[in-house]
């Protein structure tokens, strides 16, 4: 005899309010910090010269941290202390790839770039690939040089 477990799922409206225009066959990702981007997609109406296929990136930034000093915290039942406050879809980018739908989205999990492979676009299907340029955070760079170059010295 085999026994076998079927969990039944149900789902929850999690986002009635979006932004964005409608549309479908969009790339989605979801990056190490919890940032969750919609990438292109083929809209129900046409949207200016792209027409039918959009190229914007939407992003919703991570969820915040539960308070961890004691006096930011409402109760004693770490259940009950996290944060609430939903956070808001925003226009993150327009990038230079040609608008298109049907594509695949990827992310490198050790940089968090995100990668794009094909789709069709406005004159047909497309065979590239686009990867997302990430800046450099120069304030980290800093303070990392600057903390090494600290304990170079402290050693001589």
């Amino acid at each position: 005899m085999r026994f076998t477990h079927r969990r039944e799922g149900s789902y929850d409206v999690f986002e009635s309010r979006a932004p964005w225009t409608p549309r479908f066959a969009m790339g989605a990702v979801a990056d190490s910090t919890g940032r969750v981007k919609i990438l292109g997609g083929q809209l129900q109406e046409e949207e200016g010269v792209e027409g039918l296929f959009s190229r914007r990136v939407w992003e919703l930034p991570p969820p915040e941290a539960a308070p961890t000093n004691w006096w930011e915290k409402k109760t004693s039942d770490e259940r009950l202390n996290v944060r609430t406050t939903p956070p808001e879809w925003i226009l993150a980018a327009v990038p230079p790839w040609t608008a298109r739908a049907g594509h695949a989205a990827l992310i490198d999990l050790e940089t968090d770039a995100v990668f794009i492979i094909g789709g069709e676009g406005p004159s047909g299907f497309l065979a590239d690939a686009w990867k997302e340029a990430l800046t450099i955070d120069m304030v980290n760079v800093y303070t990392t040089l600057e903390l090494f170059f600290q304990e170079v010295i402290s050693t001589l």
